[in-house]
């Protein structure tokens, strides 16, 4: 039989620690050594006599079940590679209108993120996307680009730090309003434990640099 993740739970490897996302509880947690090794085993091959014990353990504490179907979330972080980014291109003329919108829309996201689980906010950003969300279609990027550029010089009114999720989910909504369709990416780094979020349209990383996105691994990719 195959398992898979629970709902609402991703994970990645960061080299011999799995590194997990528990949406519903807001939480990352590591895991490593034998139990690290048994539940990539399961997840990539199914389980066998060897993992008994602990698939027994894994079931018994909800990590995982059965591999019949759910709305799968949270069970992958496929994305392209970034090899680009808006801080290293020519940035589009100033327009006021964005910026202010910008610092509009990033503290809506401020106030969703204190007010909303951030599961309901995954879900119902996921649920917004299209099925082609995260490709560079013709003529997008040049779109985003200028929207991207404005979240860029927002960074003048509310500081870039520790708000990489809210000014992350701010730049997709004001992208959905333009029928773009960027993906968030959740990603992690260890030692020490870090976490990062960045809207990421095709190759190209709309919010942050390419330089600092490179440093994690990404662990959840929405939609």
């Amino acid at each position: 039989m195959r398992y898979r993740l629970r709902d609402h739970l991703a994970c990645c490897r960061c080299g011999d620690t799995l590194v997990l996302l528990d949406l519903a509880a807001d939480r990352y947690f590591q895991m490593t050594g034998p139990s690290a090794v048994a539940l990539s085993d399961i997840l990539a091959h199914g389980a066998n006599a060897d993992h008994r014990d602990r698939l027994d353990h894994f079931l018994r504490t909800g990590l995982l079940v059965a591999d019949g179907g759910g709305d799968g979330n949270a069970r992958s972080a496929a994305i392209a590679i970034p090899t680009r980014d808006v801080l290293s291109q020519k940035m589009p003329p100033f327009a006021l209108w964005r910026t202010v919108q910008a610092v509009v829309m990033q503290r809506r996201a401020e106030r969703a993120l204190s007010r909303r689980p951030l599961l309901d906010i995954v879900t119902r950003l996921a649920a917004r996307s299209r099925p082609d969300a995260g490709t560079a279609a013709p003529g997008a990027l040049a779109r985003a680009r200028p929207i991207a550029a404005a979240f860029v010089r927002s960074g003048y009114v509310i500081p870039v730090a520790d708000a990489c999720l809210a000014r992350s989910l701010a730049l997709i909504w004001a992208c959905h309003r333009a029928h773009i369709h960027p993906r968030l990416v959740f990603g992690v780094s260890l030692a020490p434990f870090a976490a990062h979020a960045w809207a990421q349209l095709g190759d190209w990383v709309l919010t942050g640099d390419l330089d600092q996105v490179r440093r994690y691994t990404p662990i959840l990719v929405v939609p």
